[in-house]
């Protein structure tokens, strides 16, 4: 019998995972681009003129441009550079009920 984490770190679950090209970072002016995009439905107008100011101003800041870089840096030596984040911050961080706030499909009814 094979055991799950065995399973788990062979290639028996990713067998293509070394020929998909690593996952590039986007330039910093389209991610702020894609954040104001999705805050505007959800703020006022002067809250989005607000909202707006403050994040044109980051992108031209020094700490804007350091933590670009630092993202650069890390997709030069890793594949996936957001992988280990997304895994932290989206499941094993969380302390509510996985089945209902992150598979939602395991949870819905069979219509």
């Amino acid at each position: 019998r094979v055991s799950r984490m065995a399973v788990l770190e062979s290639d028996v679950l990713f067998p293509t995972q070394t020929s998909l090209p690593p996952l590039p970072v986007p330039p910093l002016e389209q991610t702020l681009d894609g954040y104001l995009e999705s805050a505007k439905p959800l703020l006022s107008p002067e809250a989005f003129a607000h909202t707006s100011a403050l994040v044109n101003e980051f992108g031209k800041s020094e700490e804007g441009q350091a933590l670009q870089a630092f993202l650069e840096e890390k997709a030069g030596v890793e594949r996936n550079w957001i992988e280990e984040w997304w895994e932290q911050a989206a499941y094993l961080r969380t302390r509510s009920t996985m089945a209902v706030h992150i598979n939602w499909f395991g949870v819905l009814p069979d219509w």
